[in-house]
């Protein structure tokens, strides 16, 4: 493909901050090879607290500042910068891009090349790539799995040099990390739609453009670096159960929803009662909170907890030296990938001779097998098991008698801790570890578990399938 010259292109370039004042000065400072007279750059900051817009204020870029008087989400951010533009500006182009990311000299360059050559295509998206591991993507586009309400990113963990298509490859979706958005695509589809505030509004936006008759695409040449693995929180948790319900709501008709809304409610059914009897009341709360706020029309930013669930158990920091009688140990991949390698460490240390397993979703764990620290792999899809799945994963673990397992990170208990004799959290990158209550001895209570989630997931469908009016 011939070089495509950027001052002959106008271009918005859209950035929304929150808190993130070093890694948004970094981004600023590689937009300036690439910022031409033709493009202009707006950051929109969502009441940092940082010093962020002070900072952007002194930036030698010129800069289109916009503050926020409070966080409105990354869509409604996004949106903000968005309306500017399309009021403003003559752009043709509106380029989406996260606050994190690191973008290469020719990374515009090579969406605006695809998107001059084939004017049916709206939205064009940057190959993401491990900063950690320049050769290894972490999201090529991606599509959704309607039958289970999930979406799937697309070669996450392949290995980049093998993908180099020369030409555009149609996705569902591209990630709001890296977006370049035609401006007639605005104007016939509108905006990001805000109910969503975080996750799955790129994922929606996507799909939206696609039904209007716009290709969505992956330019493999324009390559943007940005991580992965940040791990699980309650709040990803809740936006991501909420606003999955939102998606299939939109975009499914009336009959088709129902069996994808019972699969969502069954899973965080389960979870939270799995979370309940763990102690974790605060995230079995934010689960309940999702759907009941999915069925009441509530959206927007996750609700703040009351005060009497975040008054969770205490518990009992214990030293490292309980590690060291460990032979034969399993890893759960739950939080981010600094708390999995921190986690391993820590066992290596405290029991050199110790046999580790990973045990890691099935799009997680090949970015684990090169890093030396595991004997072993086992991988699962909670998000596609059903009940039979989980329970042969399990039976698994519990033949192979682990001395221990060990949740990396506290962002949740996954069903397979209790297939094991003991079961301890590792969080803030090894520097707490506690006892956990989901262990063999109280694997009794899950098939009251499973009951009792079942019952209450028909109950929590019919109410979210009626709420179907609302959209």
């Amino acid at each position: 493909m011939s070089r495509t010259d950027l001052r002959l292109h106008r271009v918005a370039i859209v950035i929304v901050t929150w808190n993130k004042k070093r890694e948004v000065l970094l981004l600023l400072n590689s937009l300036q090879l690439l910022v031409t007279p033709s493009t202009t750059v707006i950051v929109v900051d969502n009441a940092s607290s940082d010093g962020t817009s002070e900072a952007i204020r002194i930036h030698p870029l010129p800069v289109v500042l916009i503050e926020n008087v409070e966080n409105i989400g990354g869509t409604g951010g996004f949106n903000t910068g968005i309306r500017y533009a399309l009021s403003n500006l003559d752009q043709k182009y509106i380029w989406l891009l996260d606050n994190d990311a690191e973008v290469a000299s020719d990374t515009l360059e090579k969406l605006i090349g695809a998107m001059e050559a084939d004017t049916l295509i709206g939205i064009a998206g940057s190959c993401i790539i491990n900063p950690d591991d320049r050769a290894q993507i972490v999201e090529a586009g991606g599509f959704v799995d309607e039958r289970t309400a999930t979406w799937k990113p697309h070669l996450r963990y392949h290995t980049y040099s093998q993908y180099q298509y020369d030409v555009p490859m149609d996705v569902e979706y591209v990630p709001a990390c890296s977006a370049l958005v035609r401006r007639t695509v605005f104007e016939k589809i509108g905006l990001l739609d805000e109910r969503y505030f975080l996750h799955w509004d790129d994922v929606d936006f996507g799909r939206t453009a696609r039904m209007k008759g716009f290709r969505v695409v992956t330019v493999f040449d324009s390559v943007v670096y940005h991580g992965t693995e940040k791990g699980y929180s309650n709040m990803v948790l809740y936006y991501d159960v909420r606003n999955s319900l939102l998606f299939i709501s939109k975009h499914l008709s009336v009959f088709q929803r129902i069996a994808p809304m019972f699969r969502v409610c069954l899973r965080s059914q389960l979870a939270s009662q799995l979370f309940e009897i763990s102690g974790e009341k605060l995230l079995s709360w934010h689960l309940d909170q999702a759907l009941e706020n999915f069925a009441s029309g509530r959206f927007g930013p996750a609700p703040d907890f009351p005060a009497q669930v975040s008054a969770q158990r205490v518990v009992e920091n214990l030293p490292t030296e309980c590690l060291s009688a460990f032979q034969n140990v399993v890893v759960f991949a739950v939080g981010s990938a600094d708390d999995i390698h921190s986690t391993a460490q820590l066992i290596k240390s405290a029991a050199p001779c110790a046999s580790i397993l990973l045990a890691a979703p099935s799009d997680r764990i090949d970015s684990y097998r090169s890093c030396g620290l595991f004997d072993g792999f086992i991988s699962y899809d909670l998000a596609r098991y059903g009940i039979s799945g989980v329970a042969s994963t399990g039976f698994t673990l519990f033949r192979s008698r682990f001395d221990c397992a060990l949740s990396a990170g506290s962002g949740f208990i996954i069903p397979f801790a209790f297939f094991v004799r003991r079961h301890l959290v590792v969080s803030d990158n090894g520097k707490n570890i506690s006892e956990s209550k989901a262990c063999l001895s109280s694997l009794w209570k899950l098939p009251f578990v499973v009951v009792s989630g079942f019952v209450m997931s028909l109950s929590t469908t019919l109410k979210c399938w009626l709420a179907r009016h609302r959209f």
